[in-house]
């Protein structure tokens, strides 16, 4: 590359990145560069490749096909040590040793703020000038314009660590040779006795620099913590939860620790419940995910909720989407509001209340404060209205769901 083409392309990026594309960017530089461009965030997923077509190259190829960067290659990164020659020089260099050595090639740290975000990749198998290293340099720097208006990716602190943590939020740790292998290489232990918590600051603005400021300060407060920042909130492993507990006894115990965390950083969070081996994870993720969307669709002031606790309005929520009020719904309940519309009696929140006790008479008329006899009068009528029989249970099961279907 010469001077022009240096100037055309510190222009055609700038102009890239003012447009806002990872992608345009580096499909603008392929066009003057010439070489497959890659990018990389700090977790190892790529964020775009150009161009999107194997080469014949081990490295490249592989990140094509996976979209990350596996496991294996991961740590051989590692024991060749291009992260931390790429965190040791501000700019880009050549790599010409390790896995690399007969293909070399251009990388460099995208830094934000003086920490990294990312790495680039420009392959070169006909040889490096040592002049086109520059532009690495204003590619990197196009980059880091992009990485600052997103600011989506974490900065690399821990990489390895940070990369143990998402594989395990991404389920992607399978056995326990596996896990053993990335304690090993992360150099860290996660203690057993888990539960998963999903968080996110109370109204709808998503503002990087806070989240990793959040994530820190939970992981500084909360004992036995790891935090890592997807789709938009804060996933929490907290581990060393005690199994031996009962299960209200353990969710009161952590309520009394989250409280002031939540309250302080003005988060709303989700909970799932314990579980024993961390190669579990995947459905606890799902439980404090769906606990703090069910949480966030109501009108309630808590600043938690369980999954224990929306357990039932996530299966209903589903009927609902699924299947037909006129199907789902027992027909009884249709005729009891119709008649107390009509006749202005209560039979349907009697029906209510007498099976949400379930058929307790002493309970039902403490909440509804009525005596015995209307109970038991309001009861008779309701089977004559509806034909029902309250005796079986399939019936009162399928009243049950209906009115929380309602609800």
């Amino acid at each position: 590359m010469n001077a022009k083409d240096y100037e055309e392309l510190y222009i055609t990026l700038l102009d890239a990145a003012s447009r806002g594309s990872f992608r345009e960017i580096a499909e603008a530089a392929y066009k003057i560069i010439r070489h497959p461009i890659v990018l990389i965030d700090v977790e190892y997923n790529v964020v775009v490749q150009v161009p999107q077509e194997p080469i014949g190259d081990y490295i490249w190829d592989t990140l094509l096909k996976e979209k990350l960067v596996p496991a294996q290659m991961v740590w051989d990164f590692n024991k060749f040590e291009y992260v931390r020659a790429n965190r040791e020089n501000e700019g880009s260099i050549l790599v010409d040793w390790g896995m690399v050595k007969q293909l070399p090639r251009i990388m460099g740290g995208v830094r934000v703020g003086g920490e990294i975000a990312g790495f680039i990749g420009i392959l070169y198998p006909e040889g490096i000038p040592e002049e086109d290293i520059k532009a690495g340099d204003i590619l990197m720097k196009a980059f880091a314009i992009e990485f600052r208006r997103r600011m989506s990716f974490p900065a690399e602190v821990h990489p390895l660590r940070n990369v143990f943590l998402s594989e395990i939020y991404h389920c992607r740790i399978k056995t326990m040779e596996e896990l053993e292998e990335w304690q090993r290489h992360a150099g860290m232990t996660i203690p057993g006795g888990y539960r998963m918590v999903c968080a996110k600051p109370a109204g709808k603005v998503y503002e990087s620099a806070l989240i990793k400021y959040i994530s820190s300060q939970i992981e500084k407060r909360l004992k036995c913590s790891y935090t890592i920042v997807a789709d938009g909130v804060i996933n929490i492993l907290l581990a060393r939860q005690d199994m031996r507990m009962e299960q209200s006894e353990s969710d009161m115990s952590l309520l009394d620790v989250l409280r002031h965390v939540l309250l302080d950083l003005k988060l709303r969070a989700g909970i799932s419940g314990r579980f024993e081996s961390i190669l579990e994870t995947g459905p606890y993720i799902y439980q404090s995910r769906r606990a703090l969307e069910l949480l966030e669709s109501i009108e309630d002031d808590r600043t938690s909720a369980f999954y224990s606790e929306t357990v039932l309005e996530d299966i209903f929520s589903k009927i609902r989407s699924g299947i037909h009020e006129v199907n789902s719904v027992h027909p009884a309940i249709f005729k009891l509001s119709a008649s107390d519309k009509q006749n202005d009696t209560e039979y349907l929140p009697t029906l209510r209340n007498y099976l949400n006790q379930m058929k307790d008479s002493s309970r039902t008329c403490r909440i509804m404060n009525i005596h015995r006899n209307t109970l038991l009068y309001r009861l008779d009528r309701i089977r004559q209205i509806t034909g029902i029989d309250l005796q079986d249970v399939r019936t009162c099961t399928h009243l049950l769901i209906s009115f929380h279907l309602i609800s």
